[in-house]
């Protein structure tokens, strides 16, 4: 069971990690196309929309377009396997490096002078807090801390390099410093970054644990009862295997002339018969306080006395096998109905 857990686990972050993905290629897509639109709107003035300038943002918009169609159309189950989790980090990467292409080339202190009434330093760490906020709270979807620690170490090397080439600081101190005073614009940028990290990788770290006790118990209401598999998610009862031993009564029970029974039936018949059957017997099992181990064809086997250990076994198991004849003839006189 726990082998089973952990594979399912897996599975279930992998489609949550496509699924984010999806997402976010949609987002990507829709807040580059509108970037773009701005830009070439800027520049279209000048040599229309063959201008030189404007060259970058047909790039990027075009590579954006290409990962949403590569994901939306490519990344399909069957294709799970061949999925690298490290596509990410290009994602991400692509994705600092054209926002903060549209920053720099939007943001040009002389250009901005006669329109804005906020120092062009301002504005520019303003913009760049925003957009910074905007990716780390688009990177939260994908449910891995590293992957945002990856993105804020992109974001603070941009910012730097950005803020040199726009306004040409002499040296590193002079980010933070100016004649003995603060720069608050800088300071507050890095400061909101190095304090959205971890608070975005905490939040992220708290979402993927709730997804995935959610999922476990999920997989374990399918084999125990819901009290007995809460118990088993916070460590109340024991569910590792090998090392342990019990004295256990089990269960095993089948349907009479089942054999039989499906040759004289459509397939469909066979399953809608099973499904009510299975339920209805399951619930008694789990009322007495057994666990499911297996179902083969129309057979039933459950186990009592483990994982939760009790001196009732018998006495449940006993109990469950009689109410399980009467349910069945309740069941059969419903079915004939």
């Amino acid at each position: 069971l726990r082998e089973n857990m952990n594979r399912k686990e897996k599975e279930v972050m992998l489609k949550e990690e496509y699924k984010a993905e999806k997402l976010i290629s949609i987002i990507r897509l829709y807040f580059i196309g509108f970037l773009a639109l701005v830009n070439i709107a800027k520049h279209y003035h000048l040599k229309g929309l063959f201008h030189i300038p404007l060259i970058p943002s047909y790039l990027i918009f075009l590579l954006a377009l290409g990962i949403y169609i590569e994901i939306q159309f490519f990344w399909k189950e069957k294709y799970y396997r061949f999925y690298n989790r490290a596509i990410k980090f290009f994602y991400i990467s692509l994705d600092v490096a054209a926002l903060s292409y549209f920053i720099y080339s939007n943001i040009i202190p002389n250009e901005i002078a006669g329109y804005i009434n906020v120092p062009p330093e301002t504005l520019f760490s303003l913009v760049f807090s925003l957009i910074s906020t905007f990716l780390l709270i688009i990177g939260i979807l994908r449910f891995n801390p590293s992957s945002l620690i990856y993105t804020g170490i992109l974001l603070c090397i941009s910012y730097i390099y950005s803020i040199q080439k726009l306004f040409v600081y002499p040296d590193f101190q002079k980010l933070f410093l100016d004649y003995g005073l603060y720069k608050p614009a800088n300071n507050i940028f890095f400061i909101s970054l190095f304090l959205m990290v971890p608070l975005s990788a905490y939040i992220s770290i708290r979402l993927r644990n709730i997804l995935v006790k959610s999922k476990r118990q999920e997989l374990l209401e399918r084999f125990l009862p819901a009290q007995v598999a809460e118990d088993a998610l916070n460590g109340k009862i024991d569910i590792s295997t090998g090392g342990n031993k019990y004295y256990a009564t089990i269960l095993f029970s089948d349907i009479r002339n089942f054999t039989t029974m499906s040759e004289e039936s459509n397939p469909e018949e066979i399953v809608d018969f099973l499904n009510s059957y299975f339920n209805d017997m399951i619930e008694i099992i789990f009322h007495y306080r057994g666990s499911l181990d297996k179902i083969i064809g129309d057979g039933i086997m459950a186990i009592y006395g483990a994982p939760l250990v009790t001196e009732l076994a018998p006495k449940n198991a006993v109990k469950t096998a009689v109410d399980m004849i009467r349910k069945l003839s309740d069941f059969n006189l419903i079915r004939q109905i």
